[in-house]
């Protein structure tokens, strides 16, 4: 499953439905080109606004076809993000304390597999692997580039 606007949009009304009581307004929806990020959650907090957040985003790279359970899993980990910081939940770190139970409470109940990272290589990680290497190397003179 490829991420494009219309897959996010439809995994997160899903997703906010199922797991988050559909607590969280709609975000805006981008596709980014990443080989090194799966997801990201980005937001901009404003005082003048009750502290509410605003400018909402959630981003997926296109660069991986995803199956459905890690397209569902990486939309989740991005929204137990945005469930946060739309709280206002005070965590320890990105992936903190609170992060972490959030996670933990909804792969048991849910059969979800939400992890800090997920990998994407299609190979294993091993110095003979030939793929890995060459991702590396792509994905280093990527960095190069920017």
């Amino acid at each position: 499953m490829k991420a494009t606007i219309e897959n996010m949009t439809t995994v997160f009304k899903e997703c906010n439905e199922k797991y988050f009581n559909n607590s969280l307004p709609r975000p805006r929806f981008a596709v980014m080109h990443s080989w090194a990020k799966s997801g990201e959650f980005v937001y901009e907090p404003r005082k003048t606004d009750k502290g509410r957040i605003l400018k909402r985003s959630i981003y997926m790279t296109d660069c991986f076809d995803f199956t459905e359970k890690q397209f569902r899993d990486i939309m989740a980990h991005e929204m137990i993000h945005y469930f946060i910081a739309w709280n206002h939940i005070k965590d320890d770190d990105d992936h903190g304390t609170e992060f972490m139970k959030m996670a933990e409470r909804l792969n048991k109940e849910h059969g979800l597999n939400i992890t800090k990272k997920i990998d994407v290589c299609p190979k294993e990680h091993t110095p003979k692997n030939k793929t890995h290497k060459l991702l590396i190397k792509i994905k280093s003179f990527l960095l190069k580039l920017v």
